[in-house]
Order: structure tokens, then sequence, then C-alpha cells
């Protein structure tokens, strides 16, 4: 009975408060009453429509043309909850209940959402209507062979069953005039004898044998066969001698007719009701439908057996395939399979995981209206032999409850699965063929079910690869006790990976649950899952007397999410839909905000013309990349993406996919409003022209036929709202002609009525004639916003966006739309559209691109297609009072193909990707020839002197220059025809390359000579950092910094004032020694004498090109007795020796005494730059190493210094 869970990823997904319906189409208009609702007040409102007290609801039910509401149940009170014989499921109170009839044309999930909107009512649901499930057999078979197969005849040696157990065939009624095996087996009502008077007082005038729901009387004679034939099977008088038996022997059967007239089961679930009520511990549903799983039937059946302690046994269906049919498939129903006489599954029977029993459904042999017997084949015989063989078990087991009775049969059942013919079907069998003998005979299995299934991934509980699924499962043991329970999970998919497989939950009392609340079941998905993978658990259970299982779904990668940013929660698609997944909206949360459901239905359309139009309403859109959420967020607070094309779109294809991504904020002045982002791609080899894009929503807010909708030309956005309550508008964000149609849905004032059906004609209407109809008077409207004509270059593409926003006033929803707006640009820039060249000539060409509203200015670039140039940059401020921006490009050769592309800027940190690279070719020009000849003369430092041969009929010429490898050219124009031009300012020591164009008459020009070079002179710099070092009585060494142009220095001296000595010294040397120690005194210095001296630099072999002599320098020698005192002490005090010296590697220094002071070491280079110093104490007989390996070739000065004395060395480092 709790045949499998389906445990989707979120609980509203299945059973969303606005909408409870079947997956089918609407359209399938056979499955439901029409113009009928079955309608559930929640208990506060529990006399709202019996005092008409509700404004809200008389309002609704006056706008639908409510013709009639009443009491579904009218005999039922409510009810007082208390525990019910399974202890704690509530008790279904049909008091609340009612049935509405309306006349009006309007949508019925219109209705219903607008009598959801009221917040009165538990559910609203069409009435559905189910069918018979029957094919008509062999009627002359005479053999009921199922009563061996299943052993009756042995169970009736344990029990014959008892009179008072009554079986409810709740069907198109019984002929009892013209049978006698029925007609002395129906359980008449003594209490109300035919006499015209409601002698019980339960409501019903004389239903002294059943009622006839359907057509409202006391007569359950049949509209058709369907009913006779199952009553037949389930309770045909047995052991009468006449006819045949019946597997409940002397159980009683009532009819509940419950098809009109024309044999329409109108009234089926009311049927359960009344055979409940009446008393029916066994109620035979042989028909269903796969409409719906709707809560008012899962409502009928819970007050059948938690309620009233019945038990339901239903027809799986007869289409042969795994679709669940209902009530079958309700929870707490039995579901039978059919089979054959070998076992076999029939080939016609529905199967699949939520099958319960089997029992065979061929050639069945029964009664028929007027008298006589037939055979027949169908589910729809299958189970009244369940349901007899249900009355049977209850009459040997008088204290158990309906559920129980199920159980029982369920669990002594023979397996079945593995015959041959069954093997491909294992699992989906239910637990086997039932065995009416073991039933009355074994009572002691426990019969363990499901009575709640929670999965978790402990995160979002939308179920991805790498998550681990945690399973609780709460148990329910309807029989008896179980000793040492064990439950093992498994699963046959390629995408899980088993943790922790096995619960153990011990002993469990009758009636009684268990929970593994600690040790949780724990799966791994991996793997690429596919989306919308429904992962089948199988649960098994072990005990000493006791082997079942059951079934679970679990959903994984879902191509959906339901998102909870802000103050608006929505469901979010993979294929363009706004806020629900289906067609019929039921799979998803809407669009919510201030705990309000605001939307019926929106998308996305894209159109070329009136028959390219690709669109969520027509399922033009198939997933490429479903729906995810980006952790972390790049853009806003949360961030999804998705992407879809539009393959489905059959010949109205535009060939086209879609990047979605939705952007929300949480802080308070951001939380109302959730950004559509749409990049839209050109996946054809051609460019794709006049493509407009809209976003389509149908609001209905609160009481929606009250809904108007409206336009704010200067925010973009147009908005619907209700006098006095919420607001919800779409703005749109980026850039190009706004568009806005407000719908009046019915069509009136002019407007297309989208009730018929909204065509592409339409939309494509609306979403391009720009400002097309921008207000919707009171009524149910709807509204899209729109922007273009966009031209999309192959492979290019263009972004679109949109808020979509609610809130609670229209200042409200308005600052939401500037604060949307400034979001947006704040991480984002639109890419430039609708770009294009035009007014080529051979040297020109105006480029022009739609305004991007929100940038300050473009960057353009251009360059040749063969690469000859490098790109070429443009700055355009933008013109944003214009819809489009221009840029005239110049100085373009002739007959070339050249490419360009550009971005939106706003700001250094926020601009566009650049666009898609563009081309055109400029045209021939043979007017005006291109310069040839060039040479460059006169070169200094600074200056040039270019030449070229003059061109006939040249009126001007541009000339270029700049520095090799620069993007920066300096131009001049020579406004007549000349061969030559001085070029000045240059910087000396740095090459150089130089172009020249050609202007002729009428405008035209030549190309750009070929690039030429050349070098400019360098700079001749007097030497700077000059110094004196090793100065001593007789000599001293000069030295200065390099200059690189320098070929050789000029050094001059002398005494102050004196006569002034030259030396010259070839670069790169750059230093001297002037005097000496030892030689001719004519060259020695003079002892205690001042001296001054300078030095020039000479920049070429020819010495013309040189410096400026540098400012004086000055230095004194040393006098003699000084000099010679120094040695002296230096002696006495014993000398520091430095070795080896040159050196290589390692100075070392070494004193033949110790000096009892810390001497500082000092080595400058000929800068008299320091670069080494330390101070040390040095030892007799020891040595002290300075590493010189990282000072380069060449010669430095060792200061040696202590509190005594001094001392200065030259190192000579090679």
């Amino acid at each position: 009975m709790n045949k499998f869970y389906s445990i989707m990823l979120s609980l509203s997904i299945i059973f969303n408060g606005m909408f409870l319906f079947s997956q089918n189409s609407l359209n399938d208009k056979d499955d439901y009453a029409i113009n009928t609702l079955i309608i559930k007040l929640k208990p506060e409102y529990r006399n709202s429509i019996k005092e008409k007290s509700n404004n809200a609801l008389n309002n609704v039910l006056k706008k639908i043309n409510a013709t009639e509401i009443k009491s579904q149940f009218p005999n039922h009170k409510p009810v007082i909850q208390e525990k019910s014989n399974t202890s704690k499921d509530k008790l279904v109170d049909l008091s609340l209940i009612y049935n509405l009839q309306y006349s009006s044309s309007m949508e019925t999930r219109k209705i219903i959402n607008m009598l959801k909107s009221t917040g009165m009512f538990e559910y609203v649901e069409m009435k559905i209507i189910p069918k018979p499930f029957y094919i008509p057999s062999d009627p002359l078979l005479a053999s009921q062979y199922y009563l061996y197969l299943i052993k009756a005849i042995q169970a009736w040696d344990v029990s014959k069953g008892d009179t008072n157990v009554v079986i409810g065939i709740i069907d198109t009624g019984i002929d009892f005039t013209n049978q006698s095996d029925l007609a002395d087996n129906i359980k008449y009502n003594y209490n109300d004898v035919i006499d015209g008077v409601d002698n019980d007082g339960d409501g019903y005038i004389d239903n002294f044998r059943g009622w006839d729901l359907g057509d409202g009387d006391n007569n359950p004679s049949p509209n058709g066969d369907h009913g006779t034939w199952v009553a037949g099977i389930a309770g045909a008088k047995t052991d009468n001698g006449n006819g045949i038996a019946s597997v409940g022997f002397n159980a009683k059967i009532l009819p509940v007719k419950v098809a009109n007239s024309t044999g329409i089961l109108v009234a089926a679930y009311e049927g359960i009701i009344y055979a409940a009520d009446k008393g029916c511990q066994i109620i035979n549903c042989s028909w269903g439908s796969s409409a719906g799983r709707g809560q008012y039937g899962q409502d009928v059946v819970n007050y059948a057996t938690i309620n009233k302690g019945a038990i339901i046994i239903s027809a799986s269906g007869n289409d042969g395939n795994e679709i669940p049919m209902y009530p079958a498939s309700y929870k707490n129903v039995i579901n039978v399979a059919a089979t054959l006489a070998t076992d076999v599954k029939w080939t016609g029977t529905n199967y699949g995981i939520n099958i319960d029993l089997c029992v065979p459904g061929e050639n069945i042999y029964t009664t028929k209206n007027g008298g006589g017997y037939w055979s027949l084949t169908a589910t729809s015989f299958a189970t009244p032999v369940v349901s007899a063989a249900a009355a049977l078990v209850k009459a040997h087991y008088p204290n158990y409850n309906g559920l129980q009775v199920g159980e029982q049969l369920r669990v002594t059942a023979d397996v079945i699965d593995t015959i041959a013919g069954n093997i491909a079907y294992a699992g989906k069998l239910g637990s086997g063929r039932i065995n009416v003998y073991r039933a009355l005979t074994e009572d002691y299995h426990p019969s363990v079910r499901i009575d709640n299934i929670y999965t978790t991934d402990n995160k979002d509980n939308y179920f991805v690869s790498g998550d681990t699924l945690f399973i609780k499962a709460k148990l329910i043991n309807f029989l008896a006790k179980t000793k040492n329970l064990y439950a093992k999970l498994s699963l046959s998919s390629a995408y899980t990976e088993m943790i922790t497989d096995s619960v153990y939950y011990g002993a469990i009392n009758t009636l009684a649950s268990a929970e593994n609340t600690q040790n949780l079941f724990a799966v791994k998905l991996i793997g690429t899952i596919p989306v919308n993978t429904i992962l089948t658990f199988k649960l098994n259970y072990i005990d000493s007397a006791y082997n079942g299982f059951e079934y679970f779904e679990v959903k994984a990668n879902s191509d959906y999410i339901d998102i909870y940013p802000n103050e608006i929660s929505t469901t979010v698609t993979s294929v363009g839909r706004l806020a629900f997944k289906d067609d019929d909206w039921t799979v998803g949360i809407g669009y919510n905000y201030n705990q309000e459901q605001l939307i019926y239905n929106g998308g996305l359309i894209v159109a070329t013309n009136a028959t390219n139009v690709s669109n969520f309403d027509d399922n033009s859109f198939i997933m490429e990349n479903k729906v995810n959420e980006i952790v972390p967020p790049i853009v806003s607070d949360y961030d999804v993406s998705s992407s879809f094309n539009d393959n489905n779109a059959g010949t109205a294809k535009l060939g086209i996919s879609i990047t979605n991504n939705i952007y929300a904020w949480t802080s308070t002045s951001n939380n109302k409003f959730l950004i559509y982002e749409y990049k839209i791609n050109n996946n054809n080899s051609t460019d794709i022209s006049s493509l407009y894009v809209g976003q389509f929503a149908d609001w209905d807010i609160y009481d929606y036929v009250d809904n108007i909708a409206s336009y704010d030309t200067a925010l973009k956005m147009g908005y619907i709202y209700k006098e006095g309550y919420l607001y919800a508008g779409i703005k749109l964000l980026t850039s190009n002609y706004p568009g806005y149609y407000a719908f009046n849905n019915d069509g009136t004032l002019g407007s297309y009525a989208l009730y018929g059906g909204f065509s592409k004609t339409e939309k494509y209407s609306s979403i391009s004639g720009q400002l097309k109809r921008t207000y919707a008077s009171t009524g149910d409207v709807s509204h899209v916003v729109s922007a273009g004509p966009y031209n999309i270059p192959a492979s290019s593409n263009i972004t679109v966006a949109f808020a979509i926003i609610a809130g609670d006033n229209l200042d409200d929803i308005k600052n939401s739309a500037n604060a949307a707006q400034q979001k947006y640009i704040e991480k984002y820039l639109e890419m430039p559209f609708n770009y294009s060249a035009y007014n080529i000539t051979d040297r020109a060409a105006m480029l022009r691109w739609g305004t991007v509203i929100n940038a300050s200015k473009y960057l353009l670039r251009v360059r040749p297609k063969d690469l000859s140039e490098a790109w070429r940059y443009y700055n355009v401020n933008n013109k944003t009072s214009d819809s489009l921006n221009t840029l005239n490009v110049l100085y373009l050769k002739a007959n070339t193909e050249y490419e360009w592309q550009f971005r939106a800027i706003k700001n250094d940190a926020i601009y566009s990707p650049f666009s898609k690279i563009i081309s055109f070719t400029t045209t021939q020009n043979n007017l005006c020839n291109t310069v040839t000849n060039m040479t460059e003369n006169n070169i200094t430092s600074n200056n040039v002197v270019l030449t070229w041969d003059t061109i006939t009929g040249a009126t001007s010429y541009m000339l270029r220059w700049k520095k090799f490898n620069s993007s920066e050219w300096s131009y001049a124009n020579i406004y007549y025809n000349t061969g030559s031009y001085s070029v000045n300012y240059l910087e000396s020591s740095t090459l150089y390359e130089w172009q020249i164009r050609a202007f002729c008459k009428d405008n035209y020009y030549s190309d750009f000579s070929n690039i030429h070079e050349f070098n400019t002179l360098g700079d001749c710099q007097t030497p700077s950092a000059l110094g004196v070092s090793y100065i001593t009585n007789t000599k001293a060494i000069l030295y200065w910094n390099k200059v690189d142009s320098a070929k050789l220095y000029m050094v001059r001296w002398r005494e102050v004032s004196g006569t002034w000595n030259y030396a010259i010294v070839y670069n790169p040397t750059n230093y001297l020694q002037i005097g000496c120690s030892i030689c001719d005194p004519i060259h020695m210095l003079k002892a205690n004498t001042s001296y001054e001296w300078q030095i020039r630099t000479f920049c070429n072999d020819e010495k013309t090109y040189y410096s400026n002599f540098s400012d004086i320098n000055y230095f004194s020698t040393l006098n003699v007795k000084s000099y010679a005192d120094n040695i002296a002490k230096i002696k006495k005090d014993n000398i520091i020796y430095a070795y080896p010296n040159p050196v290589s590697n390692v100075l070392k220094l070494k004193i033949d005494e110790p000096i009892n002071a810390k001497i500082n070491l000092e080595i400058y280079d000929m800068f008299a730059k320091k670069l080494y110093n330390k101070y040390i104490t040095l030892e007799k007989n020891t040595d002290f190493a300075i590493d010189m390996n990282e000072f380069a070739n060449g010669i430095y000065l060792l200061n040696i210094t202590s509190e005594e004395y001094n001392q200065q060395l030259k190192i000579i480092k090679q």
C-alpha cells in the first residue's frame, strides 16, 4: 500500500501550495468534469461558504460566474482529531470539501489561481473523471481456474467468510434484477426500505440496495456492463447451486453506482466515501486515470482507510506500461496487476514499482447484464478477485483494520518474479500472486512498510554528482512483531556508490513505527549524471519470518532549481521559462514576494518575423547546460546560470543558443528584484537581422481580474498591479529601442486575445512594435517588455537583460528598477551591437553602432586583415542622445580588406568585451601614387633632413615619424609639392622610422610609403661624479663616470691659476693617475700644493663632436714631513699587508703585531662609491679574508683606519 515514494528535490515541486495537478495536459478534457472544481477549505474558514462572509471569496465567485457551490459530502460533520487505528495519521475532515461549478470562459488554471489567492483553501482541483478498465473476451469459457490457482478452495476449508463483511462495488451499477447470483448477495439496508422516506436519516431516501451517485437516485441499476461483470467476480452467491462462486464466499456486496446515464464515472471518488460511510470494509475500484495525483483523491482514500478502517483495492490499468494510475497508485491503496493462468504477467497489464499484488486477470468467468455468464480479460477483473480475498481475510481476522487486511494478503503472496516469463519484470509485480490459503493460515509474518522517507545532502537538496545523500526511513509494522529487522538499501545505477546500505531496526511491535534517526543510509552520487535522472532505490526487509521490499525514488541532477536569494523566491529553469518548468505550470514554486505567488506563466520570446519565432510557450528551447548555482558567485550575491538553444522550434528555428544568467542581491535596497540576462549567440554562418527579444509575464496579483498593466517610459519598465495591493514589473536594463505591449487577455479594447492561444504572429507583433500598447485596463492582464531590432553577425552575440521586480507599491518597484540598473552596470557593461561600415571609399570608411546607454565612451580598433599593420585605436565619446554612434576612419589603404571591433567603456573598471571582428574592403584608387626614393641626410643628435621624389599632381604631403617599436606617430603636413623636410627636436642615439603619403586633387591620396629608418647621433655629455683618490705628496688618481657615447676624454689639471697640463684617456677607461712617486721630479706633483682639474668628452674620432669641460674640481697634495711621518708611524706600528694583489678571489690581510683597537676596513671603487665596510680586530700572525668574488674587475681603494693611524692600499681585481 505504501508502494513507493517519489522523493523529489523540493516537496513544493510535487504538491505546491498553488498548483496540485496532473502533469498531463488539461487539453485531455475527457479526464475532467467540465467547469467543475473540487475545493477544500482550511479549517479556520469552515463557515465562510455557508455564511457568505468572506468578501474576497464572494468577489471571486461573482467574477467566475459561479453557478453552484455545495458540500461534496453534506452528511459529514466536522471531525475531531484523535489517534487513528494506525496510530498517527490525521483523520480526514470531509465536511471541508465542496463542489464548485461555474460558467465563466476563463482558463481553468486562472480560476484555480484566483481561488487559491484568497488564502482560504487547502487545495483547489479539477474534478477527475476516471475510466473503467476492461477488454471483453470469449463469452463461452466456463472455467474459474483462478480459484484453484490462488488456493481459494483450500481457504474455504479454513473460513467461508462472513455476511457482515461487505465489498463496495464502486462502478457503473449492478443488474440485480436479472442476476439471482447477485441479487441474493446484495447488502440490503433494512433501515431504509423503499417507501419514499429517508427512514434512517442518512440523507439518502430509500437507499435500500445501495445508491446511484451518478444520477442521484436510489436505483443502482447499470448504465453499462462493467459494474455487473466486476460484481460477479467479487460477490456472486457461492454454494447456491447456481452460476459461479466468488472467493469471498459469504461476503456481501454493496452496489455504488457512480456512472451517469451515459456511462461516465462522474462520482467515482464520492462513491468511495459512500461505501466507507455505509460500512464497506472492502472497496473495489476497477477503474482509474493517469490524470491525477491530486490531494482530493488522496483525501478520499485516507478517509476510507484512516477514518473508516476500510481497504481500497484498485486496478493498475490496461496500458501495458509503467505509467501510474490513480487511485491504484495512491498511498493506502492495494494496486493490482493481472497475470495469466501460468502466473506470467498478462501483456496488457500495467506494472512497475508501485504494484502491490498480482492475480489472474485473463478469461475471468463472471456475470453479465440480463442474466448469464461470460469471461473477460483485464485488470478490472483481476481486482475483484483480490477484493473478495480481502473479504475472506477480514472475516478471519475481524480485528484487523483495512490496511492490515491488505498487508496480510501481500505478505502471504506467492513469489512469481522467478518464473521465466516474469524475469524481465522482477520487482515490478509486487510481492507476487495472492495465495488465499496462506493468508488465512500464516498469521506470524510482520509487514513493514515505509511511512515516510526523508533524503538530504545537508546542503541545498539539489542532488548532483559528488553529493552524499543521507536517507532517513520511518517504517511502520502492520502485522506480527518483528524480532531482528534489518533494512538493506540497494540500487542498480552507475551513478551511485553505496556508503551505508544496512540499518538495524530490531523489534517493532504491531502498528508501531521506528526510524533510523542516528544511523542514516548514505549513498554517494558519482559520474556524469544525466539531467533529471530518477534513481530508484529498493529497500529490502529481512527478519526471521519476513522478507519484503519496496521502492522509493530520488531525482538527481534536476534541470530546474528553486531559489530563495532575497525577498523574491522562484523556480529557475533551463529552457527560458519563468517560475515553472512544465507546460501546465505545475513543476515549480512560481514567483513569490511577501509570501504571495504572483505569476501565472512567463518566459522568453525571440523573433525576426511572424514566422521565425522561438519562445517558451511553444517549447522551442532545448537545454544545453542545466541551471546551476555559481559558487562562489562572481557578479552578485547569488549567481545562477544555464544555457539552451532553439533547436525544437522546427521551421521557426532562428539558429540561436542562449546563456541565461540570473543575478540576485541581499542588501535591503536590492532585495526585491532578480536580473535575467540573456546572451544570445548566432550559430548560423550568416548574419541574423532585425531580431527582437521579449520577456513575457502573465502576472496574477491576488484577484487577477482586477489587475492593471502600465508602462514607465523613463525607466523602460512595464508593471502590473492591483489597486491597494502588490506590484510586479519587468524593466529593460540594456540598450536598443524598448518595446512594450500590455494585453487584456480576454481580447477586449483592441488587445490581442490570449485565452484562445498566443500565436506566433501575435508574439512577433507584440515584441517588435516598440511602445505599441502601454496600458491594459482592469481585468486579467499580462505584458511583454522587449528590445530590438538587433543585427547579430555570424558566430557573434548580443546581450539583453531585464530586471524582474516585485514590491509593495509603485514607488517601491521604481526604487528597485533604479537599483537594478545601477547594480547591473556596476559589474557589467553590455557589448556594443548593431554595428556596420558604410560610405566606404578607397581611403576612408564610416563605422556606426547602437548606443550603449550606460557607456561613457567607446574604444575602436582597425587594422588590415592581412595584419600588415598593427591595430589603430580610436576613442569615441558616447552620444547618449542619439540611437547611433559613428566614427569616420581615414587614411586607409585602397583596395584593402580591413577588420574592426570595439568595446563600450563606463570607466577604468567597467567595460564590455570586445565585439566580434567584422570586416569591410576599401575601393580601388589609381589617382595618387605612393612616394618612393626616400633618403635621410644631415643626421645629428636632434635633427635630420628627409628627402623623397615628388609625385606628379600632388598638392601636399603628410609626413609621420616615430621611435622604433612605439605606437605614437608624430605628423607634419606639407602644403606644397616639395621633396624634402627637416625634422627637429629628435632624441639622440635613437632609432626612428618614417613614412610619407601624397595628397592629390579631388581628395584622393596615396598609401603611406614603405617605412624607412635612421639613427640619430648620441648626446656628447660631460662626465659626472668627478673625484680624486690615493693622494700623496707627489701624485693623485683622478676618476669620473663613463659616458656611453664617448670615444675619448680630455683631462686637464694645474696648480691653481697656473698653466694647464693635458692628457687623453680612451673610453672605457675612466681614471687617470697624475704625478708619480718614483720618476723624474718634473712629472711629480708638488707637495703641499692645491690643484684644480677638468674633463671633457669627445664623441667622434674626428674630435669635432665634444662636450663642455666639466666644472673645476680641487684637491691638495700632502706635505713631505707628514707623509714621511705617516710612513714611519705605519712601519713603527706594524704595517698591514694585503695579498695577493692583484687578487682574483680572496684578499687576505696580515699584521706582524696586534693592534689594540678596532680597525675599520672600507673598499671604494674609482667613482668613490663605498662597496665594503667592516670593523675587525687583527691578532699577530693571523689573516683576515675579504671575498672579492662579487667585485667586478678593476681598481679599488682599500682604506684602513684606526684611532692611531690610517693606511690606503690600491687593490687590483682581475
